[in-house]
């Protein structure tokens, strides 16, 4: 703890109510997205260029294999929405 401020690390995804997780990252051609989120609710990702363009959206399941072999190699960010629960990854496609 920092004064009055609780510093929270990005690096322990299940130390947080509501979390997700991308794999392979690096990825070629498909990333796997899992959550946690068993609420009912519909879950929806959006997957953005670095230059915030929106390149795929789709809606998913608590687990769901994402084709991504038609993006080209670069950096990109992945924005998973739940009800009023948005949480966002950088990946890398190879």
């Amino acid at each position: 703890m920092l004064g009055d401020c609780n510093v929270l690390s990005t690096e322990n995804v299940f130390a947080l109510p509501y979390w997700f997780q991308i794999f392979p990252n690096p990825a070629n051609d498909v990333l796997q997205l899992v959550t946690n989120f068993s609420n009912n609710k519909t879950s929806s990702y959006t997957i953005s260029d670095i230059t915030g363009r929106v390149v795929l959206q789709n809606e998913y399941e608590d687990r769901s294999d994402i084709s991504i072999k038609n993006l080209s190699p670069s950096i990109y960010l992945i924005t998973v929405t739940n009800g009023n629960r948005i949480l966002t990854r950088k990946f890398v496609k190879q």
